[in-house]
C-alpha cells in the first residue's frame, strides 16, 4: 500500500466514524425528545468513544499528510493542488465527509438546544413550585395567614 493510500484509508476510516457518530446523535435527539433521561449516559459514553477515536484518526491524517509533504493543509486546499488522479480520489473522499461532518454537528447542536430548553422549563417549575409554597393564603374570616414552608418538595429531605 502506498503512502497516499494509506492516506485515503484513514479519510474511508474517518467517513465510517462519522457514520456511526451521526446515528448516535440521532439516537441521543430521540431520547432526548421523548425525555427518556436514563438512557442518555450510555449514549454520552458511546459519542465520547466515537469522538475520543475521531481526535485520534485526525491526528494520523494529520500526520500521515505531513509525511506525504502535503503539510497541514485542509483537504479542499489539496484537492485543488494535487495531480487530477489523486484530486479526484481525495474529492469523492471529501464529497462523503463533509454532508456526515454537517449532519452530526447540526444533530449535536439541536440536541444542545433542547437541553437548554428543557432546563429552563425544569426551572421554570421549581419556581413556581417555591413561590407557590411560600405564598399566603387567606381564611374565611379574611384573615391572612402566614406562608407554609412545611409542605414545600424544596424544603423536604430525601
Amino acid at each position: 500500500m502506498t503512502r497516499f493510500e494509506s492516506f485515503t484509508q484513514i479519510l474511508q476510516e474517518q467517513i465510517s466514524l462519522y457514520k456511526s457518530l451521526l446515528a448516535v446523535e440521532k439516537n441521543k435527539f430521540d431520547v432526548i425528545v421523548a425525555q427518556q433521561v436514563g438512557h442518555l449516559e450510555d449514549i454520552i459514553n458511546q459519542e465520547q468513544a466515537l469522538i475520543m477515536k475521531s481526535e485520534l484518526l485526525e491526528q494520523n491524517r494529520i500526520q500521515t499528510q505531513v509525511n506525504l509533504g502535503y503539510g497541514t493543509k485542509t483537504l479542499k486546499q489539496l484537492i485543488a493542488e494535487l495531480e487530477p488522479d489523486k484530486s479526484e480520489i481525495l474529492l469523492a473522499l471529501y464529497n462523503e465527509l463533509m454532508p456526515l461532518v454537517m449532519d452530526v454537528k447540526f444533530y449535536n447542536d439541536r440536541c444542545q438546544s433542547l437541553v437548554q430548553i428543557r432546563l429552563h422549563d425544569i426551572e421554570r417549575n421549581l419556581s413556581a413550585i417555591s413561590a407557590a409554597a411560600g405564598a399566603a393564603t387567606y381564611k374565611n374570616d379574611g384573615k391572612k395567614t402566614a406562608p407554609n414552608y412545611s409542605n414545600s418538595v424544596l424544603i423536604k429531605s430525601v
